[in-house]
């Protein structure tokens, strides 16, 4: 199969899945002469065969290579395709795990110190190259799951399912896949790295993407691939960045959302939202409703959050704000006495709500007016004042919206009629209605 073969294939297309149940899509990978060829399987997540996961960036959103699925052609990203390369020309015993290699959930982190010339301390961390030797005989796992191929990113009922599905899909995984690219340099200059090489692995465009939080945190064992001859061990990596944590934020610059990866790895899905956002909201996406929707399989509880890619980037932020209210009310958590013992607790629900509206309202006139909205709902300097605008204080909020001037724009909820003007935020509270003009 050529390129130029591969251009006359028809174009691939997901068939659906049942949503109405826990199915996934696999892939197993092979070449198909100088093509890349996936085969597919659909299975219940329970049922399925051991597989691996990849965690990667996509890098540009506009798909440059093309591959075979099932025969037919289909457009990934140029990083996925160079990832695919690599994968392919893995020989099945390299392909298998090696013993003692990858990190366990189980294995002690230990780390190496030396002192190179001059005394500086370094930390030898042995990123192993590893030769067909080092290979164990186990048979690898033969399938793979990869969002980009596993999910029908053009059918949001789909995407909402899978979403929903991640945690378990990278907790069941048998091995996750850190895919850097080819950027570490030569294979030689793995054996050992100082701080400051250790670094350079910190500051690769990988550790700044939002969905690898979950993707780390949950992972029971990880491989860190930068290509088919190197392998970082994520133990003494992980040893490094946790013991030397003020080095590298103050000598080398790594950013503390990066570290903290490291500290929350293994508390599992026993995190708050609200810490999520706090810890990890600024990590890049390409769709803002995953500034949101990327921590629902980390957190305790999704606070009655949803995920639902058919609402808007307000929608889905209001849901947020509601539901934060709600916890804090004591309408799901905290009896209502609880409202006036913790000021503390509503400046942090005020706090993380400024932070994440910086992150997703990207119009500053839009985020200025919704931030008087929300010093209106809730005043954290002075907790007592709270629903003390007019309306009576027992009175629950019953909905939010915003209203913009033109359809194209975010969705206008059914209670907004036409005859208001555009560009507002608004919210209801008994029989009356609150307005934030833009």
């Amino acid at each position: 199969m050529t390129p130029e073969d591969m251009e006359s294939l028809p174009a691939y297309e997901h068939r659906p899945l049942d949503t109405t149940k826990r199915q996934i899509r696999l892939l197993k990978v092979t070449r198909w002469g100088n093509a890349i060829h996936c085969n597919i399987l659909v299975t219940g997540l329970k049922s399925a065969p051991t597989f691996q996961a990849l965690s990667y960036t996509w890098g540009s959103s506009t798909p440059t290579a093309n591959i075979s699925m099932a025969y037919k052609k289909f457009a990934v990203s140029r990083n996925l395709f160079t990832f695919l390369e690599e994968y392919t020309a893995i020989t099945p015993a390299e392909n298998a795990s090696p013993q003692g290699s990858l990190s366990s959930s189980n294995s002690p982190a230990t780390s190496h110190l030396g002192v190179l010339g001059g005394g500086k301390e370094v930390l030898a961390l042995r990123s192993r190259i590893r030769t067909r030797e080092h290979y164990s005989s186990n048979t690898p796992p033969k399938y793979i799951w990869i969002d980009q191929l596993c999910i029908d990113q053009s059918n949001p009922t789909e995407r909402n399912h899978q979403v929903r599905l991640m945690s378990l899909i990278y907790r069941y995984a048998k091995t996750v896949i850190i895919w850097l690219g080819s950027v570490i340099g030569h294979p030689q200059n793995l054996v050992s790295l100082d701080l400051a090489q250790v670094a350079d692995v910190l500051h690769n465009p990988y550790f700044t993407r939002l969905w690898i939080v979950q993707e780390v945190l949950l992972a029971y064992r990880i491989e860190i691939m930068a290509r088919r001859t190197q392998r970082i061990d994520w133990l003494e990596l992980s040893a490094t960045a946790k013991s030397y944590d003020k080095e590298l934020q103050v000598d080398f610059r790594v950013p503390r959302n990066v570290l903290l990866l490291f500290r929350e790895r293994h508390k599992g899905n026993d995190l708050a939202l609200g810490s999520c956002i706090s810890s990890f909201c600024a990590n890049g996406c390409v769709d803002l409703r995953d500034k949101v929707y990327g921590f629902m399989g980390l957190c305790v509880t999704s606070q009655d959050i949803t995920v639902d890619y058919h609402k808007s980037t307000y929608e889905v932020y209001l849901d947020v704000l509601m539901a934060f209210r709600n916890a804090y009310l004591g309408r799901q958590q905290y009896p209502r006495p609880l409202l006036r013992r913790y000021p503390s607790r509503l400046q942090e629900y005020h706090d993380i709500l400024i932070q994440l509206s910086e992150q997703m309202i990207t119009s500053k006139g839009r985020r200025e007016a919704l931030l008087r909205m929300l010093y209106q709902i809730w005043q954290p300097d002075n907790p007592e004042k709270l629903n003390n605008h007019g309306r009576p204080d027992h009175l629950p909020i019953d909905a939010m919206g915003f209203r913009a001037s033109e359809d194209a724009c975010e969705k206008t909820s059914a209670h907004v009629t036409s005859s208001l003007p555009p560009n507002r935020w608004w919210y209801t509270c008994g029989n009356a209605t609150y307005y934030f003009e833009c």
